[in-house]
C-alpha cells in the first residue's frame, strides 16, 4: 500500500511526474546504526537470542540468519556464519 502511495504521489507532483521508481521494497525497518543486523546472544541474559536490523535485506538474508540461529541455539556456535560482525556488544560504551 505504500509504494501505491508513493507511485500517486508521483503522479499528482509536478516535480516527481518525468521520474521513474528503480526499486520497490516491502520493509524499511528495523535497521541499525551501522548497517549490520544483530545477531547472537542477548548480552547478560541466558537463553535468550536476537535476530534483527536486516533492514530491507531481511528478505534475502533470512535464510541464512534462520540457519545460523537455529545452530546457535542448538549447538551452542554457528558454523555455517561467522557472527562475530553482527554481535550485540558491538554498541557497548566501554570499547
Amino acid at each position: 500500500e505504500a509504494i501505491h502511495k508513493l507511485k500517486r504521489a508521483m503522479d499528482v507532483s509536478s516535480q516527481l511526474a518525468n521520474v521513474e521508481p528503480h526499486t520497490e521494497q516491502a520493509c524499511y525497518w528495523p535497521e541499525t546504526p551501522d548497517g549490520l543486523p544483530l545477531i547472537g546472544n542477548l548480552p547478560g541474559i541466558p537463553n535468550v537470542f536476537v535476530a534483527t536490523g536486516h533492514g530491507v535485506w531481511g528478505i534475502l538474508q533470512g535464510p541464512a540468519t534462520g540457519k545460523a540461529m537455529a545452530e546457535l541455539i542448538i549447538d551452542g556456535e554457528a558454523s555455517c556464519l561467522d557472527l562475530s560482525s553482527f554481535e550485540l556488544d558491538r554498541y557497548d560504551d566501554d570499547e
